[in-house]
C-alpha cells in the first residue's frame, strides 16, 4: 500500500515527467509552487537543496508558509482542481 503524502505524490509526479524534460528537485518544486513563488509577498522565501531533498524524501514536512498559501480560499478557487467547499449541514 502506498502512502498518500507530499513525498509520495511529488515523487510520482517527478517520475512521470519524460526523461528529456527531467529537472532538478528545486526546479521541480519551483514549477510546482510557481504561484506561491511568484507572489510578491513571498519574495523572501527560498528553497535550499537540503530542505527540498528532505521534503521530497518525506524527512521534513512541507513549509507551513506554502501550505497556508494554498489553503487560502481565493487561491484554492484559482487552482485547476479544487475540492468543493465543505458544508456544515448536520443530518
Amino acid at each position: 500500500m502506498n502512502r498518500c503524502d507530499f513525498s509520495s505524490i511529488s515523487t510520482c509526479l517527478k517520475n512521470h515527467i519524460s526523461e528529456s524534460n527531467q529537472m532538478s528537485q528545486p526546479d521541480f518544486l519551483y514549477e510546482l509552487f510557481e504561484d506561491f513563488m511568484d507572489d510578491p509577498v513571498n519574495q523572501d522565501f527560498s528553497m535550499d537543496n537540503g530542505l527540498v531533498c528532505r521534503w521530497m524524501t518525506g524527512q521534513a514536512k512541507i513549509s507551513p508558509k506554502i501550505s497556508a498559501y494554498y489553503s487560502k480560499p481565493i487561491i484554492r478557487k484559482n487552482c485547476p482542481y479544487h475540492p468543493p467547499e465543505s458544508s456544515s449541514t448536520d443530518v
